[in-house]
């Protein structure tokens, strides 16, 4: 089969790699999801390339590079330009002894080293010059039929557990039917000693596409506890409606917010903290939850006002848009949008200048005179003062 090469990135930069290393004299193929991707007609943002050079031939051959793998053969080129391009040794894997890593690999041939990756559609090798595509693993008819199969058998996925969480992945994202064996091992692999970390790249990728496809399979698996402790089995079908209404243009935290609000409250947020999670993200998920609950449960004009004119509001309506609650936040937010800035009525200053004393109690009353103002309560500054006069007469502070 030849498929026609694009032009442009990232395939020049493949073709620069791909012609230094066979001047040479080695083998050098396009190799896995670029190549997967390309057939059917999705984007392709990198290509990898596997190639018979070794490690220390690569090393010589460019002028930069990287070695950000070395023991097992995998280096990065630095193009003139200052891109990257992944280069793989063709290797064989030994016995995996921790679920994730092979104890140790031996260079090998083009054959040998698709027999071992994970599934058939990741391996096809690509020729950079022809466009020639070739199959050691029946990929190409596994790829026509939208079928995933893993490579060799089952026990392929126990050798590296993360496999379990791209098989999910490539099922909701490139709608594919596992076959019987594949889905069978993908159910009955622990996910035991595999990092938090490598997981949360899991579920980021998860639910940038078809996030609804991605948690569904997750929770049909078995492995919603692994993935995601907090959440109880039984939210999964709320939860899948819910991101069902998730769209590309959302904030990629849209669809986090609906599935971390499933969690008990009690327990999320000590969860999301002993997470890998970005200290930023987990402050941002924590108010956009917070304020979609407010605003579910019922609240005061000010209380209301305040979560539409906090930093996450969007975030809060979309989040209780496809949740299906408050039909009226997407108004709200509108109107605060349009009115603009709310200057406050009067200072802490101004307080002190008519006879308040620093203090907890200061801050009490700069808060009611905002609650009243965002409920229209108090009009201007003149009657901010006269209230504040009003109470502190009566000593209500």
């Amino acid at each position: 089969m030849r498929v026609d090469l694009p032009s442009g990135l990232p395939w020049d930069d493949g073709r620069w790699a791909c012609q230094i290393l066979r001047d040479a004299g080695h083998e050098a193929w396009f190799v896995g999801g670029c190549v997967r991707d390309l057939l059917l007609v999705r984007p392709v943002h990198d290509v990898d390339v596997a190639t018979s050079a070794h490690p220390d031939q690569i090393e010589k051959l460019f002028s930069k590079v990287i070695a950000v793998g070395r023991a097992f053969g995998v280096m990065i080129a630095v193009t003139p330009e200052g891109r990257n391009i992944e280069l793989a040794t063709f290797r064989h894997d030994g016995a995996y002894i921790d679920g994730r890593h092979p104890a140790e690999v031996t260079f090998s041939t083009a054959h040998e080293d698709v027999h071992r990756r994970d599934f058939t559609i990741n391996g096809l090798l690509l020729d950079p010059r022809d466009g020639s595509v070739i199959d050691h693993v029946g990929g190409l008819e596994d790829l026509k039929a939208r079928v995933l199969r893993v490579i060799d058998g089952a026990q392929r996925l126990s050798e590296d557990r993360l496999r379990v969480l791209r098989g999910l992945r490539f099922i909701a994202h490139l709608t594919l039917t596992p076959t019987e064996e594949t889905w069978k091992a993908i159910v009955d692999t622990p996910l035991t000693g595999l990092s938090r970390e490598r997981i949360w790249q899991e579920i980021s990728k998860g639910l940038q596409t078809s996030p609804a496809r991605w948690f569904e399979q997750i929770a049909t698996s078995g492995h919603l506890a692994d993935v995601l402790p907090p959440v109880p089995p039984s939210s999964a079908p709320t939860i899948k409606t819910a991101l069902a209404h998730v769209t590309s243009e959302d904030d990629p935290l849209v669809a986090l917010a609906i599935v971390i609000n499933a969690a008990p409250e009690a327990s999320r947020w000590s969860w999301m903290q002993q997470e890998p999670v970005p200290r930023e993200r987990t402050k941002r998920l924590r108010e956009a939850i917070t304020g979609a609950a407010t605003l579910a449960g019922g609240c005061a004009v000010a209380q209301r006002r305040r979560v539409m004119r906090g930093s996450e509001a969007a975030l809060v309506v979309r989040l209780l848009t496809c949740l299906g609650q408050v039909p009226e936040a997407p108004t709200w937010l509108a109107e605060e949008q349009a009115a603009g800035h709310v200057t406050p009525l009067v200072t802490a200053k101004d307080l002190l200048a008519l006879g308040f004393h620093p203090g907890p109690d200061l801050g009490r009353v700069l808060q009611d005179i905002e609650n009243q103002q965002l409920n229209g309560q108090l009009k201007n500054a003149d009657d901010a003062v006269t209230w504040a006069l009003d109470h502190l007469k009566k000593g209500s502070f």
